[in-house]
């Protein structure tokens, strides 16, 4: 079930990109694109997800047996064919994902314009939803698809890495979940009133300064 979600996870920003693609494109299109369809699109990635993963999975199960080591690595235990499915899968996902935002910059580069229409400010609403996307874009390629593509055709190499290499998937959504955290407003609010709320257990309650200059005023009478 992680790989499937690590998958999925992969797939979902290439859905992102076409999803951008299609707002700035296609405007039309994108409206009939509702989120009914988002939700049949996703059920059906990961129902095709299962079925790979069964299909490879009990195609191992058939082969001849073979003996599994204390630590229980995946090549032990899963086929060759599953393993080389899910690398190629997380790795390939996000160089599509980068293709898809490189083509829409370009478009956006060479129908830039400066009239008031109401396509104009439309397109600029959806740079500024295309901005925020970026960075979710960026992260998972930097700190999870390059190092894997490295890690892919170097094997031989920097065997000793590929523990710690794999590891920054978890790096990479951490990355996300932070920029969405930043971004979303709710959430910081929630943030903001939680910090004052432990600010105000954390000192006493004083007197506002009304108060004081008051108190103070009787006295020098």
């Amino acid at each position: 079930m992680f790989d499937i979600g690590e998958k999925l996870e992969s797939v979902v920003i290439v859905i992102m990109g076409v999803d951008r693609l299609m707002a700035i494109v296609n405007n039309e299109l994108y409206r009939k694109f509702t989120t009914k369809h988002l939700m049949i699109l996703l059920f059906i990635s990961v129902l095709l997800l299962l079925c790979i993963h069964a299909s490879l999975v009990f195609q191992g199960c058939t082969a001849e047996s073979r003996s599994v080591s204390s630590q229980c690595f995946d090549f032990e235990v899963f086929p060759i064919d599953f393993l080389l499915f899910h690398q190629w899968t997380v790795v390939t996902a996000p160089y599509v994902s980068i293709i898809l935002y490189m083509v829409i910059y370009s478009y956006l580069w060479c129908n830039r314009s400066n009239e008031c229409t109401i396509r104009s400010i439309q397109m600029k609403r959806e740079v500024q939803v295309l901005k925020r996307l970026t960075f979710l874009i960026t992260s998972s390629f930097l700190f999870y698809a390059l190092p894997l593509s490295v890690v892919l055709c170097c094997q031989d190499v920097i065997g000793a890495l590929d523990v710690y290499i794999w590891s920054l998937a978890s790096w990479s959504l951490a990355t996300q979940v932070l920029i969405y955290c930043w971004y979303n407003k709710e959430i910081n609010k929630t943030v903001k009133t939680l910090l004052k709320l432990q600010q105000c257990r954390g000192r006493k309650i004083e007197p506002s300064c009304s108060q004081v200059n008051r108190t103070t005023m009787f006295q020098e009478e």
